[in-house]
């Protein structure tokens, strides 16, 4: 594996504004990965995918990261967190088949939208050299609002939201099946607690507009993110 990274730190504006700018690149050999092949039990005639871990030759992550942070005003406060990720297969030459394939190629055999499909017939292995690996979304980020006011009794109450966001991604590479969206999700705090720090009650909110996220999926499960939440908080430093 070869790492390659270069980056910037600024401060501007009497030191009200916060610029951090990072390139990376880094080339990896052997690289291990998680797959699936589809498996059709001779008793039942069930379909299911069985995970295994696979060798890419040659893969490449490259890309940038913002982080900013600007304080227009005595306790008011905008930050920033972007990545723009560019992470592929350089080489995967071997990879198992996709779900499609391994459909086409058993239960689906002969079927007349898998003849359309794959005309020459099923390859045996799939190429993945070029594709995206999982989990890497072309953009993710954070944002992050807050609003602070002195209250009586040397009492400070604060507000924050904080979005996030990310574009689509594949959790298994080359294999449509696995694609999820890309989504926000809004999480937000309120805070009320001395000046000084020494204690807070907070009250937490994840992803207060009630999405439905879904986090992975594969031809019969899928997991996602909880429901909009609520907490209530009690800290102290000792």
């Amino acid at each position: 594996m070869n790492d390659y990274e270069v980056g910037l730190k600024s401060k501007w504006l009497n030191d009200t504004l916060l610029l951090n700018l990072n390139l990376f690149r880094g080339d990896y050999t052997d690289l291990q990965v998680s797959a699936s092949r589809l498996y059709t039990d001779p008793v039942t005639g069930q379909e299911f995918g069985i995970p295994f871990i696979g060798n890419a030759a040659k893969s490449r992550s490259q890309g940038v990261e913002l982080e900013g942070q600007w304080v227009p005003a005595k306790g008011f406060s905008f930050g920033v967190n972007v990545t723009y990720l560019n992470a592929h297969f350089v080489s995967y030459p071997n990879s198992a088949q996709t779900t499609v394939q391994g459909y086409c190629a058993t239960t689906g055999a002969g079927t007349p939208y898998c003849i359309r499909q794959f005309p020459r017939g099923v390859p045996v292995v799939d190429d993945l050299s070029g594709q995206a690996t999982p989990y890497a979304p072309r953009w993710s980020g954070s944002l992050n609002v807050v609003y602070g006011i002195m209250l009586p009794g040397d009492l400070r109450f604060t507000t924050e939201l904080d979005p996030y966001f990310t574009t689509e991604y594949s959790t298994v590479s080359g294999d449509p099946i696995y694609r999820i969206g890309g989504y926000v999700r809004l999480d937000g705090r309120l805070a009320l607690g001395p000046e000084h720090g020494r204690w807070s009650i907070d009250l937490i909110g994840k992803n207060l507009t009630d999405r439905t996220i879904v986090t992975y999926q594969d031809v019969y499960t899928f997991t996602k993110e909880q429901p909009r939440n609520v907490a209530l908080q009690f800290r102290y430093h000792f």
